[in-house]
């Protein structure tokens, strides 16, 4: 008969704090404008690169790069994430 371990308390509460961090990251993405909601998608959800980006949303590279640099800064300042 194999018993299972129970988490900790600690392991418990990181899931927890786990959770409501991505419910926050969430819900501060859906408030963003829908041109930063594009490009957060294309950097991170799909991997581009800045250079694909700029292809795609016919921006310059480094306006592609300082929109993220801003949009993220943003997002870890409301999240209280130092960088």
């Amino acid at each position: 008969m194999q018993v299972e371990q129970l988490p900790s308390s600690v392991d418990v509460e990181k899931i927890f704090q786990e959770e409501q961090d991505k419910e926050l990251l969430q819900s501060l993405l859906l408030e963003l404008p829908e041109r930063e909601q594009d490009l957060i998608a294309l950097k991170y959800g799909s991997g581009l690169t800045n250079r694909a980006i700029a292809k795609i949303t016919r921006l310059s590279e480094s306006n592609v790069g300082s929109i993220l640099h801003r949009t993220v800064h943003n997002l870890r300042q409301k999240m209280g994430v130092s960088p």
